[in-house]
């Protein structure tokens, strides 16, 4: 992120490796952070981009807006920092 922006915010999205697994089964891994699609929420919130924004897209505009099953859209909570990057991990 830091090539791209000079401030940050709560709400960041990644992709993940293919031999992690999908995005889907990463969220079901996690104890602290909840697997939701929500905002505003305090507590952090995890979801695979696909779920939360794809539903009405079409493939190409999926493949242009790099929606797929590796991506996850990651809003940070109050949490413990250290709490967080370790249910990462």
């Amino acid at each position: 992120y830091k090539t791209q922006m000079s401030e940050t915010g709560a709400v960041v999205a990644f992709e993940i490796k293919p031999a992690v697994g999908t995005a889907a089964e990463m969220c079901h891994r996690l104890k602290i952070i909840q697997f939701a699609a929500s905002l505003g929420a305090t507590e952090s919130i995890i979801c695979p981009t696909e779920l939360f924004f794809g539903t009405d897209l079409s493939r190409e505009d999926k493949q242009e807006m790099k929606i797929n099953g590796q991506t996850l859209r990651l809003s940070v909570g109050l949490e413990d920092t250290q709490d967080l990057i370790r249910d990462l991990e």
